[in-house]
Formats: structure tokens, C-alpha cells, sequence
């Protein structure tokens, strides 16, 4: 069997050919700006946040709508992970598929920002 091993040198190969795309490169920035941005927001606000937060908007008005304060994590933590799946993807087919790569990059990005608005409108509503 042979198997691609993967090492840093190995990675950093492959997302020097994905940067090398001008149009890439900036949804890659995006994406770990957003990121840092959900992951910022949450813990700066962590103190103030009440013991439930309403987190389940598409559920009836009330008690059904409420999580648990540790739920506002979901966001940030879904957000990185499918982050990294998308960039992993697109490094994947960075050389088969330049159209594939730039959409799933740019869907991370929109993602990243509907998760940080998200966090935001939330903040806003308990505080």
C-alpha cells in the first residue's frame, strides 16, 4: 500500500497553491477573520451572558427557544469545523476544479459571517 503522508512541509505546499489564486486568497482571510471574530465575540461576552439564551429560533415563542448558556458555543465550534472540512476540500481540488475550490471557499466565508451575525443578534437580545 501506498499512502500519501501527510506532513507540514506536505500541507504547506498545498495551501501555498490554493493562496496563489487571487481570488481565493481573500476568502481564505475572510474565513479566519470571521473565525477569530465568533470565537473573540463569545468569550468577550461570556460573563455578561444570562444562564439561557435563546439559541432555537426556528421553535414556537418561549421556553422552547431557550439553551443552555453553554450553547452559544454551538456556533463558533460549527463554524470551525466546517471551515476546516471546506478548506481541506478545497485544497483537494485546487488543481482539477478552480471553480469548485472558489465556491466552496466563498460558501465558508458566507457561513462564517451568517454564524457571526448570528452570535451578535443573540448577544444583543439578552443584554
Amino acid at each position: 500500500m501506498n499512502q500519501k503522508s501527510i506532513n507540514l512541509k506536505s500541507v504547506k505546499k498545498q495551501v501555498d497553491r490554493l493562496t496563489a489564486d487571487s481570488t481565493t486568497k481573500p476568502s481564505l482571510k475572510l474565513i479566519f477573520i470571521a473565525l477569530g471574530l465568533n470565537w473573540i465575540w463569545v468569550a468577550i461576552w461570556w460573563p455578561k451572558l444570562p444562564p439561557e439564551i435563546p439559541l432555537y429560533f426556528s421553535r414556537a415563542y418561549g421556553e422552547g427557544r431557550l439553551a443552555n448558556q453553554w450553547g452559544i458555543w454551538i456556533l463558533p465550534t460549527t463554524s470551525l469545523i466546517f471551515s476546516l472540512v471546506a478548506i481541506r476540500i478545497a485544497i483537494g481540488k485546487t488543481e482539477t476544479d478552480k471553480f469548485l475550490t472558489r465556491l466552496i471557499l466563498w460558501s465558508a466565508v458566507i457561513i462564517n459571517g451568517m454564524s457571526l451575525l448570528t452570535l451578535i443578534k443573540i448577544v444583543f437580545l439578552v443584554i
